[in-house]
């Protein structure tokens, strides 16, 4: 009885209740508009916000909740002369604006984050912008990220940086990208997107750097009418354990050394003048160059690959554990025949891959019989040749534990796909299998 005659108490604010400090840090989670907000929730949140170290202002959001009719340079400038923070941790800008030119205001948000020994900057505008020469000498900066910036000072020093991005970045010169480079002795992950180098006439790359590992290269969507006969991207990167490379234009020529290389992702995407010989074999020597990797990505979306190009391919990848690919059969039969290690195979379909031929190797292959586990096959067409392939796998793999059958999406729509799918599960069901523990899964 006397629980019950007890007054039930008003639920209390147990989140005000808690330290400014683990408050401020919920709070930089948030983008800095809603930050600012919460300023009137209580006496007690007033100024709560302006001892946030994490800074983050993206104009779309801005138009969408703005109610008091400030622009997005005015709240900037508003937040940055009211924050109280010694130390800032982030300041993310996007301005999605292509009248934006308010360069000044820029360079005064930058340079007060700078002195406020700001860790990671990410700026992203809709147009070339230059940005002042003390963000390239920051002594405090971990993590930098510019998208559609102009172009660099000549003297740069980022002793501390680690993570550059940048991305349509006027470099003005091929000099400049290397110096920028250089200036960061201590990178260890790079992100670019080249495309911005063929305008200006580069006809060579050079990405050198001791220390960086996580190396990604998308060299953007090229005018086809141009000539790549002649361009060379070079990198001497030693220490980079992760790659990926995306949009390779023809005939570019990418050199370096990737003997540390753990994982790589290599996608090369559709180009009518690509299908020449040359184009060929400088796309076998970038695969050949990273043989010692341990998990491949391959993606070409080629219609045809010539034949002859293969004939010269005696790479061995005898790291090779998990291969992912998306690309001409043929590849599929090197990499069988030339990966003894293999454990997981995924296997990729493409409307632009070329076609699917299956031709049985002269030789069982050592990673069937030995290290092949797992098969992944996804968008299954029905087709003869996808039927002889599962079949010499089941009927070699010694260890293999799993095959997954995927239906491609198009043939799931079909009136006809039930009956296509028993009769096809049922001659699948049929084949020999060399391993007795080896499952059989259909989606």
């Amino acid at each position: 009885m006397e629980r019950r005659n007890r007054k039930i108490r008003p639920n209390s604010d147990r989140l005000s209740s808690l330290p400014d400090s683990l408050l401020c840090h919920i709070l930089s989670f948030l983008p800095t508009k809603l930050s600012v907000a919460t300023s009137v929730l209580s006496t007690r949140w007033k100024y709560l916000w302006t001892d946030v170290l994490n800074l983050d202002f993206d104009s779309i959001n801005h138009k969408k909740k703005s109610g008091h009719g400030l622009s997005i340079t005015d709240t900037v400038s508003r937040v940055m002369l009211l924050s109280n923070a010694r130390n800032i941790n982030s300041f993310r800008l996007i301005i999605q604006d292509e009248k934006f030119d308010e360069v000044d205001l820029l360079e005064t948000w930058i340079r007060t984050t700078i002195a406020r020994n700001v860790q990671a900057i990410d700026i992203r505008l809709l147009h070339q912008v230059c940005l002042p020469r003390c963000l390239f000498a920051c002594k405090t900066l971990v993590d930098l990220s510019l998208h559609c910036c102009g172009s660099i000072p000549d003297y740069i020093m980022l002793p501390n940086l680690k993570k550059l991005r940048l991305h349509y970045f006027q470099y003005g010169n091929y000099e400049k990208l290397q110096n920028l480079i250089s200036g960061c002795p201590v990178l260890e992950e790079l992100n670019l997107n080249i495309e911005m180098i063929i305008k200006y006439d580069l006809r060579s790359c050079i990405i050198s750097s001791p220390t960086i590992k996580w190396l990604t290269l998308n060299l953007g969507l090229f005018d086809l009418d141009d000539d790549f006969s002649d361009y060379k991207l070079v990198m001497n990167t030693p220490a980079v354990r992760y790659l990926v490379v995306e949009d390779l234009p023809s005939q570019c020529f990418l050199t370096g050394t990737f003997n540390s290389l753990v994982e790589a992702n290599i996608c090369l995407y559709n180009y009518e003048v690509q299908d020449d010989v040359s184009y060929c074999n400088s796309v076998l020597d970038l695969v050949d160059k990273v043989n010692q990797v341990k998990c491949l990505t391959l993606s070409i979306t080629h219609n045809r690959f010539l034949d002859c190009s293969y004939a010269d391919v005696t790479s061995r990848f005898i790291n090779l554990t998990k291969l992912d690919l998306r690309a001409d059969w043929l590849f599929l039969l090197k990499f069988l025949q030339s990966a003894d290690n293999l454990e997981v195979l995924i296997i990729r379909e493409h409307a632009d891959v070329g076609v699917k031929r299956w031709t049985e190797p002269q030789q069982v292959p050592t990673c069937l019989s030995s290290h092949l586990k797992q098969v992944t096959i996804d968008a299954f067409e029905y087709l003869e040749a996808e039927h002889k392939m599962i079949s010499y796998i089941l009927s070699n793999g010694k260890v293999l534990n799993m095959m997954d059958i995927i239906i491609r999406k198009e043939e799931k729509t079909k009136y006809t796909d039930l009956e296509k799918k028993s009769n096809a599960l049922r001659r699948i069901s049929a084949f020999e299998r060399r391993s007795e523990t080896c499952k059989l899964q259909f989606s």
